[in-house]
């Protein structure tokens, strides 16, 4: 069922038609700016939520409809990967963005809008890599660093993975 998925939001990208779930900057390079149209406050209206992946950095701006911004947020580096998934399951919308730094340095930060206001509601980086499953309601984030005793993440025999799960109202380290 995900390979189906998958392949299905490949052919929309490849078509200009942007899904609801995610943007993977790495196949739809030429496609950019892409701009999503998603109720991301759950207030009924829909967002215009644009990702500009431009050469040594990126953005993403969130303008309502009559084109007032809301808020923007933007990092020097690679941008990976955009989700929209609803963790709380309420109707607000959060935004995951995944990415890489000059540096090499793996990101995962996590946003909403809510009344008004864009806040981040989750940020981790590693630069041994940051892998996240990302799903409504459910969310499992794996963050690479070295094993007692070495200090580069050099294959995966080096690298140890700390695990930080969606409790309901925000993200806990698993012990």
């Amino acid at each position: 069922m995900k390979k189906i998925i998958f392949v299905i939001s490949v052919l929309f990208l490849l078509i200009g038609c942007a899904t609801e779930s995610q943007f993977t900057a790495s196949s739809a390079k030429n496609k950019l700016p892409k701009v999503y149209k998603i109720d991301l406050d759950n207030d009924g209206l829909q967002e215009n939520v644009k990702i500009e992946d431009l050469s040594s950095s990126w953005v993403i701006s969130i303008t309502r409809r009559d084109k007032s911004e809301v808020g923007s947020f933007k990092a020097e580096g690679h941008l990976v990967r955009v989700e929209f998934i609803d963790l709380k399951q309420d109707g607000y919308q959060q935004i995951a963005v995944s990415y890489y730094d000059p540096e090499k340095l793996s990101h995962l930060a996590v946003h909403s809008l809510k009344n008004e206001k864009l806040s981040q509601v989750f940020s981790i980086s590693s630069k041994c890599g940051v892998d996240a499953e990302l799903g409504q309601g459910l969310a499992r984030i794996r963050v690479g660093k070295p094993q007692p005793g070495y200090s580069e993440c050099s294959n995966d025999n080096m690298i140890v993975w700390d695990v930080w799960v969606w409790s309901g109202d925000k993200f806990i380290k698993e012990r």
